[in-house]
């Protein structure tokens, strides 16, 4: 899962317990079990996603304004598939990433999980791939054209699973967590890719075998806090205080039962504003529970186990690698969509809709598009072709990935407005500053056409917004205010 770069900003208030960039809704057409998408995987080479992609993620790596694909390979040549602007896919000969260790007999490191961001801060998106079972990671600098070339920066080696991009001591430089087997590191950048290891004053002891990072403010106090998902060990929560984490447990529940956690996804599931945890389970180990579990926030960062209430046992039993947020029914909650590791011949892929207060059912299985898909390592969202509606792109284990494209064909324009909420932004498009005025006190959010949270505040008359570093696109603004009027507003970045 890509760790962009966390860093909030304090020019406009955040409405507690909201993360920026870390919720995740989808603009999708209304129909309930309506198909909603199409397959569009003849338009990538699916060929070369036959082996094990074990990580997806999407970025502007070329400069031209729209989405990329990276791809993270087990043992194999992790690719980026450079897109056209219209949602078709290409390998460059001229722009294939390099093999960092070229004696071993395979072409590429055993990577796990994908970080993107400026890490020598020359203006372009960087890479960084994590390793598990070759001990290698790998930096790559872009050269603002999607070509790359390895960081002169050698990290230490060691069984990584998850990265974490963050800025750790507000420098303004992208700092990296890697998630260990063994105790996480902590690497801080200088601003030009070059890092200090300070581990030992900024993060605990611990030898839990660390699957997921995630960033939120847990306990409210205004900095981005970890949930820590660990395969062995149970999840762990870590506060930060000026950059240095402590374990702060107390707030989880006490399970009875060892876990095995692959993916932590956070989502509002039931609607009262804080950010609620999901964890992706898997059962491979004979001593672990291979049930997803929902934990709910009480508002203040501590959780509520609510899973044997409010999930489907029948699904959520099975082996989740990956549980993606959106609202896939557009009624105003948090729906998940999950990858699972299933006996061939049944379908690893699964829609659970929200009933608004965090109770999931079991979309029929008509929703998505039927496709061979029976080891679904992950699930990843992003407005691939361009119309501003964010598709899907699936993940698997030795078989091929699948890209599903929303039938929608336009997002431009005002939807779900109501003339009593009387919401404006403007200009549209923007460039520098995005303004916004809403007729009585409500609650702002924007999302980008991933669906993912921009920025969420509390407005009361009229506000302005520095979108300037925001990647071009198109945007959606959501206005509610304290009688429950509600209108959406599209915007384009430019």
């Amino acid at each position: 899962m890509m760790r962009i770069f966390l860093r909030a900003s304090r020019k406009i208030k955040y409405t507690t317990g909201f993360a920026p960039l870390l919720s995740i809704t989808l603009l999708m057409p209304l129909g309930l079990f309506a198909q909603n998408y199409v397959d569009a995987t003849n338009q990538m080479p699916a060929a070369f996603t036959s082996g094990a992609t074990m990580d997806v993620e999407s970025a502007d790596l070329d400069g031209d304004g729209d989405l990329d694909l990276v791809l993270a390979g087990e043992a194999l040549e992790n690719l980026i598939f450079f897109n056209d602007g219209s949602g078709h896919f290409t390998l460059d000969p001229e722009r294939m990433l390099p093999e960092y260790d070229t004696s071993d007999n395979f072409p590429g490191e055993d990577s796990e999980d994908i970080g993107i961001a400026d890490f020598d801060g020359d203006g372009d998106l960087d890479l960084l791939f994590v390793s598990e079972d070759t001990p290698n990671h790998e930096l790559l600098l872009n050269d603002g054209s999607g070509k790359f070339t390895f960081a002169n920066y050698t990290f230490p080696q060691s069984i990584g699973n998850a990265v974490l991009v963050m800025d750790i001591n507000a420098d303004g430089s992208p700092d990296i967590i890697i998630g260990n087997k063994g105790n996480n590191t902590v690497l801080i950048n200088d601003g030009g890719a070059n890092f200090s290891n300070e581990t030992v004053d900024r993060w605990p002891n611990n030898a839990d075998s660390t699957q997921d990072l995630k960033a939120f403010d847990i306990d409210n106090d205004g900095d981005l806090d970890i949930f820590e998902g660990a395969e062995s060990g149970g999840s762990n929560i870590y506060l930060n205080e000026e950059g240095v984490f402590t374990e702060a447990n107390e707030r989880l529940p006490i399970w009875p039962f060892a876990m095995e956690t692959r993916k932590v996804s956070l989502l509002d599931a039931d609607g009262d504003g804080d950010t609620d945890v999901y964890l992706s389970n898997v059962g491979w180990s004979p001593l672990a529970a291979g049930i997803d579990r929902l934990l709910l926030n009480d508002g203040n960062g501590f959780f509520e186990d609510v899973t044997t209430s409010n999930l489907p046992g029948n699904i959520t039993n099975e082996t989740t690698l990956e549980a993606l947020p959106l609202d896939f029914d557009q009624d105003g909650d948090m729906d998940l969509i999950l990858t699972q590791w299933s006996v061939p011949g049944s379908r690893a892929c699964h829609v659970l809709l929200n009933d608004g207060n965090a109770k999931f059912t079991v979309a029929p299985e008509s929703v998505l598009p039927q496709a061979n898909f029976t080891q679904g390592t992950g699930v990843h969202a992003n407005d691939f072709n361009g119309d501003g509606i964010a598709d899907l792109y699936l993940a698997n284990y030795n078989q091929q990935d699948y890209l599903f494209f929303s039938e929608v064909a336009s997002a431009i324009g005002t939807t779900g407005g109501n003339a009593e909420a009387d919401f404006q932004v403007f200009p549209n498009p923007v460039q520098e500053v995005l303004n916004f005025s809403v007729g009585s006190p409500g609650q702002v959010q924007i999302f980008d056409a991933a669906g993912r949270q921009k920025w969420s505040g509390e407005v009361e008359r009229a506000g302005e917004l520095d979108v300037s570093r925001w990647a071009k696109g198109a945007y959606q603004a959501h206005y509610q205010n304290k009688s429950g009027t509600v209108s959406t507003q599209l915007f384009i970045k430019v």
